[in-house]
């Protein structure tokens, strides 16, 4: 006989958090992640030579549907996260990446 439970996943601050608390702080952190990362993309692009505009925006793309995969398919194997909710996380993160790329192939050097 299987015998199947309810399972739940939860990160709980014991510290608490202010209630009215300001979510400023973590958009501004978010943003500087945001930069960090399209600034370690550039500097991964600028060890090719040669690639045209739409090659530069494929290799980005490609390097964010790898780190995407990679982290989300984590989240659905070990914590049982839905499938869709993770097809969504995929999706989210490479479309983002995606218009990202656009703009850094745009800005980086051709050598």
């Amino acid at each position: 006989m299987d015998t199947k439970v309810a399972f739940v996943y939860s990160c709980i601050d014991p510290a608490g958090i202010a209630a009215h608390s300001s979510m400023k702080k973590m958009f501004v952190f978010g943003i500087a992640i945001q930069i960090l990362l399209a600034g370690i993309a550039i500097w991964l692009l600028s060890f090719t030579q040669g690639l045209s505009y739409s090659q530069k925006v494929i290799f980005i793309t490609g390097m964010a549907i790898l780190a995407s995969f990679g982290a989300h398919l984590n989240e659905w194997n070990w914590w049982q996260f839905p499938a869709k909710y993770e097809l969504v996380n995929i999706s989210d993160t490479t479309i983002g990446w995606f218009l990202a790329a656009l703009a850094i192939a745009k800005i980086s050097k051709n050598e």
